[in-house]
Formats: C-alpha cells, structure tokens, sequence
C-alpha cells in the first residue's frame, strides 16, 4: 500500500540488520584496485626486475642420483616462484599504504579547500541543529560550521573524523538567520546526521584513497610504461587499463550515490512525505529555488528517467531530486542490485581471479588447481556480499529478488568479461620480457579452441545463474526467521563455500584452455576429474541441502505478509542443481567418448643443444611429452634427453627412465614439470638466444 506521496510500506520500515548497499558498492571498488594492483607488483617487480636470472640460475645444482637432482630443481624453483608471488604482493601493499596516507589526508585537504568557519553557539541555526542532533541519538554531536559565500549551488556537507564537522552554504545560514529553519532545510540537515548515523562517511574516504592511490600507482603510469615496449603491447595493456580506470571510476561513483540514498531512506523512516516534499520542491518560500540544499545536477522539472537518463545517472556523482524521490517511495532500487552492479561486479571479480590465481599458483606449488581454490574461495567473499547480501536486503525490506536470468547473465558474462581484460591476458609476455618464466602463460581466450572458449563462456553464464537462483531462493525461504542475521549469514557462508569451488575450477580451466590450446572434450576431461569431482559434487550437494533445508524447517510457521516465497522459488534452483550434479559425474566419462582428432606433435629435433629442444616444447606444449604413465614413451623422451649438452636436462632424462623401468607415473610426471621449468630458465636467463627470438 502507498500514501498520497506514493511511499510504499517499506519506506518505513524497521532498519534492516544486514550491513548497507554501499558497502557493496565499495566492494567492486576494492576488486577492481586489487586487480590492477597485483598487475602493478606483477610488471615493476617480475617482469621488468634484472636480479631474477642469478637466483632461477642458482637452482641447477647437479646430483649423482638423477632422481635427487629433479628433486632439488623443483624445490628451488617452487622458492624463486614463492619469491617472486611475494614481490608481486608488494603492489597491492603499496597501493594499501598509499591509500591509508590519503585517507588520512582527505578530512585536511577538505578543511582547507572549503574554508569554513564554526557558528556562534547562540544562533538560530545552531540552536536548530542541536535540538536535531539531541533527537537522533548521537553518541558525539558533531559540529556545525558554515561557508563563507553565498551561492545557490552550493549543498550541506559531512566531513571530518568524530566528532564530525557538518557544513552548511552561506545563504543557507542568512536564510535561517532571517526568517528561521523550513521544512526543507531540516530535512537537509538531517539528511547530514544520517550520514553520520549510517557511518558512511568513513567508507566514501576509503572509496576515494583506494581510486586515488590504484590511479597514481596502476592506471596512470603503466600506459606509459607500456608504450616503450614493442609488439603493440602498448595498444593492447593501454586500453585494458582504459577499461580498469572506468571500472573504477564507476565503481565510486555508484558508492557516492548510494550513500546519498542510504541517507535519503534513514530520514524517511520517520516522515517520508517530508522527505519528499523536500525533493520534488514544493515549498512555496521565495527566494533559493525548491529544495535547494537538497539535491544537486538536477534536471529540469518535469524531466523523467528515461533510458538515457539512467544511462547518464551511471556518471553522476550525486543524484538528482527525482531520483532519490523514486528511491524513498521504493527503496528496493537501492536495496536489491541492479544489473549493471552485477555485471560491474562479475567484471571485477574476473580481473582479480585472473590476477591472483597465477600469484597463489606461486605460493602453493603442488597443485595450481589448490592455488585456484584458494582464488575462488577469497573471491566468493566480496561476490556474496553483493548477490548475496542484495537478495536478503531486498527479500527483508520484501521488495522481491532480483530476477535470476539477467542478473544471473549479467555476473556470468561480466566475469568472462574481466578475465580478458585483466591486464595480464593483455600479450604473450614471453614476446615482451626475456625473465618472463613459465608463468607468463597466454591467458586470453583468443589463442583458446573455439569450443573450449564457447564452452566456457556458457558455463559462466549457468555459474551465474545458479548463483542468482540459489541466492533468490535461500533468502525467500530463510529470511522467514526469527533472527534473519543469523540465517543471512549462514546463506552467505554456506554459498561462498559452494561458489568457491566452481569458481576456482573455471578460473583455471581459462587458463588451461588460453595456455594450451585443449580441445573441449580433453579439458573437460581434466578439470572435472580426480580431486576437483568429490570436490564439485560435495559443492552442489551443499547447496541444493540448503536450499532445501529452509522450507522444510519452516513450513508450518507463520510468516510477515509478503515474506513467502513462491511456490516454486525453492525447487527450481534444487532442480538446477540436481542437474548439476548429473553433468559433474557424467561429462568426464562422456568426454573420454570417442577419442577426437588431434594433430600430432611436432617431431623432437635431432641435435645435441638443449635450447633448440625447449624451443620444441615452448612450440608444441606440455601435451608433447606424453602422458606419464605410459612407461614406454617416455623411456624413449629420457633416452633422447640423455644425449643432450645441459647436465640438468640428462639428469632429468634419467629420471624419466627411471620411471619408466619402475613403473612410476608421480616420478615422470615430476621429471616433466622438472624440464619445463628448466627450459624456462634456460631460454630466460640462460646462453642462449632470447624469448623474443623463439616466437619468431
């Protein structure tokens, strides 16, 4: 039901437990920082640094026993690779201390640039102001001060640490002076002590030192670093950077607006029609227009939100009086996320998997799919905390979900979206640093099949839709509770666990895909078998219990009016996942099917030198050497190794016949990732021509 003014029951009501929508906001924000950041650490520390030849070429130490010399290989490769993760940290710990410097900062610069002055403690509008400070409750009353000019353009403001300074335009303080506080003004100045109460004022500093600090370290010099390399690498990063500074740009700006609304909805929950009034202007007063104080960049009166309004609301720092009006009738625009918030999130969380998993690949050497994991796990954080957490806002303030298929789509494909534009799918860095390593795989999808790519681009776009579903569902069913925080958070624990592991397996299954040119029926193969099946099926398992586990112990309680789900709102996403658990156990066997054509690898040159053998294998992959548990290939790989000039790679045949003659596939697996690595360095940092010379 709605009032005269249009205010929906929602705008009233109780203030939701859950943490505000802004702090979503803030959390593409951070991801997107995060991404360029790592990249940062990534290009000044890794790839452009000089010292990494000595330590990559102090790991060939020689060994009577082969077996011992592989092994020793490995651990010191595994602690030049964790060395190198660490460098690489070393950005996003730059871009945080740089951040924290301007966060300090921002509260002086603003005292400096404004300069304002504090009221007399006897005027009317400061004694106006503390009776609105006494009724709100606050634990320290913040101070009022005043702008010396006068200007209709200029609105109240909120800065400063506690106890905070509330600043208002000078011919806001003659007006009150003169003929007293109206309606309007009150509203505005509560609408500062709001900001106040919802402690956001904090979060928009910590927006802008994160934009500031990721500008000055990430986006701003790298283009220019970028532009002295050859091979059009300063095309192909500047733009990428291009699309990380409008992320971010976008990014704060969605968390000024929100706090504005956020604000808007605090006043509302005690006379929203005031609020309204307010914004739409009706005062009749002469003198500054209606609502003036209230609002800023409007449009004319009477102007609407068509189409390419909303477009053009995207890059307002502050929105206009018709929309926070909208938005204190129906909160639920700001509550639930939109879609663009999805796809901007999908984006981030692309650019940051992209970025952190070859950087936790560093850290955790035993198995990349482990390091993958991890990335997934440390990703469904902040990606459930915007799904996640928008869905029980809305569901809360019984606004309704957002509907699962675009916002599904629009996280699914956002997040194919951010990892080809991660800066590090930007080029084949082997073609650009010399002491890239074998870390610098190719990660754009365009060097993947084209099935492969096609494959996983939808299997995006139904991680997403699952996820959207699933969130919907879970919050119709548990938001019925008695204690609807308690059972937010175990949604949200519960879906950051079941969304971790697919996210991880699809993040590496990109990079597999993009570094190795898989047909879709092997990389299938692979990424859903061994570890990642139990792990995949325990996942869906999880998730469709949850899903059903809330309507089961809450279907004879009485629910709030409008808090019960659809009828189908619980099955669909347990049917969806049922599904899923149907592919997950049958594709690897269908995909082992009839085996699919590929073409074979190139023959292993005849000659003594090493280096012309890595080149071989840079040229023809990893797949060339075989699989480890057929014993006689790869007798017949360490038999030729053997008769190489690099004592390393001898070393590393015999292994590979040792294996063989014992039947040991963990040995010649070992012995293989053992020669990739040592190719690696010799092509990198050895006697021999340059990376860029072998892809010519």
């Amino acid at each position: 039901m709605t009032d005269a003014h249009g205010v929906g029951a929602a705008a009233t009501a109780e203030p939701s437990p859950l943490p505000p929508p802004s702090t979503s906001r803030l959390a593409a924000l951070t991801l997107a920082a995060l991404a360029g950041a790592v990249f940062a650490g990534q290009w000044y520390l890794v790839l452009g640094a000089s010292w990494w030849g000595a330590a990559n070429q102090g790991c060939v130490v020689t060994d009577p026993d082969p077996v011992r010399s592989v092994a020793n290989l490995l651990a010191c490769t595994d602690r030049v690779r964790a060395e190198q993760a660490l460098a690489i940290l070393l950005g996003p710990a730059a871009v945080a201390v740089l951040a924290g410097l301007a966060y300090l900062a921002i509260p002086r610069l603003i005292r400096w640039r404004c300069g304002t002055e504090p009221l007399p403690a006897g005027s009317r509008l400061a004694v106006a102001f503390a009776a609105l400070v006494s009724s709100a409750g606050l634990d320290r009353p913040p101070v009022i001060e005043a702008r010396p000019r006068l200007s209709y353009t200029d609105t109240p403001f909120t800065y400063g640490r506690p106890p905070y300074r509330v600043v208002v335009p000078g011919l806001m303080k003659h007006a009150v002076e003169e003929h007293g506080l109206d309606p309007t003004g009150e509203v505005s100045l509560r609408h500062e002590l709001a900001h106040i109460q919802g402690r956001d004022v904090r979060r928009t500093y910590l927006a802008i030192a994160t934009w500031l600090a990721s500008s000055l370290i990430v986006v701003g010099p790298l283009p220019l670093a970028a532009a002295y390399r050859a091979g059009g690498l300063g095309l192909a990063l500047g733009w990428r950077l291009v699309a990380v500074a409008v992320l971010l740009w976008l990014a704060l700006l969605a968390v000024f607006r929100t706090r504005e609304h956020e604000a808007d909805l605090r006043v509302a929950r005690t006379d929203p029609a005031a609020v309204i009034d307010a914004l739409v202007g009706t005062g009749s007063r002469p003198g500054p227009p209606p609502g003036a104080g209230v609002g800023r960049g409007d449009p004319p009166p009477g102007a609407r939100g068509g189409r390419g309004l909303r477009w053009r609301s995207l890059w307002r720092f502050h929105p206009t009086r018709p929309e926070r009006a909208d938005v204190v009738r129906s909160p639920v625009r700001v509550l639930r996320p939109s879609t663009m918030e999805l796809l901007v999130t999908g984006v981030a969380t692309g650019l940051v998997g992209t970025e952190l998993g070859v950087v936790l690949d560093g850290l955790l050497p035993a198995d990349a799919w482990y390091a993958y994991l991890c990335t997934g796990a440390l990703l469904c954080v902040p990606l459930m905390g915007v799904l996640g957490l928008g869905t029980w806002r809305a569901s809360l303030a019984r606004g309704g979900s957002p509907p699962a298929v675009p916002a599904g789509l629009a996280l699914g494909l956002g997040l194919v979206a951010g990892t080809q534009l991660a800066p590090r799918a930007a080029a084949d860095w082997w073609r650009v640093f010399a002491s890239a390593g074998g870390q610098a795989d190719v990660l754009s999808l365009t060097a993947a099949d084209r099935g492969c790519a096609a494959l996983l681009v939808a299997g995006a776009a139904l991680l997403g839709l699952l996820a959207a579903q699933w969130s919907a569902a879970t919050a119709g069913a548990w938001a019925r509770t008695r204690h609807p925080r308690r059972g937010c958070a175990a949604a949200l624990a519960v879906g950051g666990l079941c969304l971790a592991v697919p996210l991880g397996t699809w993040l590496l299954a990109v990079r597999v895909a993009a570094s190795s040119a898989e047909p879709p029926s092997r990389l299938v193969a692979h990424e859903l078998s061994g570890p990642r099946q139990p792990a995949l099926l325990a996942a869906a398992a999880l998730a469709w219990g949850f899903t059903l586990l809330g309507p089961l112990l809450h279907a004879g309680r009485p629910h709030p009016p409008g808090r019960a789900p659809r009828p189908a709102a619980w099955w669909l996403p347990a049917a969806a996942w049922a599904l899923g658990l149907a592919v997950i156990l049958a594709a690897p066997a269908v995909a082992r099917g009839p085996a699919t054509p590929v073409a074979a690898p190139p023959p292993m040159p005849a000659t003594r030198q090493s280096f012309y053998t890595c080149r071989w294998l840079k040229l023809g992959g990893p797949s060339v050497l075989g699989p480890p548990a057929d014993g006689d290939s790869q007798r017949a790989l360490g038999l030729r190794l053997m008769a190489l000039d690099d004592p390393a790679v001898r070393a590393i045949g015999q292994t590979l016949v040792t294996s063989a003659e014992r039947g040991d596939p963990g040995l010649a697996a070992a012995a293989q990732l053992a020669l990739l690595r040592r190719c690696d360095i010799l092509i990198s940092f050895g006697r021999y021509p340059s990376a860029q010379a072998t892809h010519r």
